[in-house]
């Protein structure tokens, strides 16, 4: 199915809004999670449907906590700023 949703002024497939998180945090560091965190704010704020707002903020708040979380297994969660 060739399904395409409206997102940011184009028409994308949904798999290409949400890329997948990784499976472990010891494959990701905690400036690429608060790097999709900001993209994921910043699609939200062009999002046109309340649907697809809610989305990507859900998604950013998912990347701010695995952020977190790989910041207490970095040993470093006082040294970055995870807002």
């Amino acid at each position: 199915m060739n399904r395409r949703v409206a997102f940011g002024g184009r028409r994308c497939r949904p798999e290409e809004i949400l890329r997948p998180v990784p499976d472990c945090l010891g494959s990701v560091s905690v400036d690429e999670c608060l790097a999709e965190m900001a993209e994921c704010e910043r699609l939200a704020a062009l999002a046109r449907s309340d649907a697809s707002r809610s989305l990507m903020y859900y998604a950013a708040r998912q990347w701010r906590q695995l952020a977190e979380q790989a910041a207490e297994v970095e040993g470093t969660a006082g040294s970055h700023q995870v807002h």
